[in-house]
């Protein structure tokens, strides 16, 4: 999304900001450790979750509701 509001490919986004290769590789590539976590969470905001078992949707439901707090702790914290 970040290379849609800037209007810039995702490929030079990654070169100016201070990412571990592992991460660059993952949001460029969705390879490696991280690509795979990428590839999940895509398909559980999609709604894309077939063949996924319900432990693990289960799982990215609570991890998704602890992002959600996280985000609004820090959010408040700014703002």
């Amino acid at each position: 999304m970040m290379d849609q509001l800037l209007d810039e490919s995702l490929e030079s986004l990654c070169e100016h900001l201070a990412l571990s290769e592992e991460v660059k590789v993952a949001i460029l590539y969705r390879q490696g450790r991280l690509g795979k976590i990428l590839k999940l969470t895509i398909a559980y905001e999609t709604a894309q979750l077939n063949g996924v078992n319900q432990k693990t949707v289960k799982q990215l439901n609570h991890y998704y509701f602890s992002s959600c707090e996280w985000a609004n702790t820090v959010l408040d914290a700014v703002v």
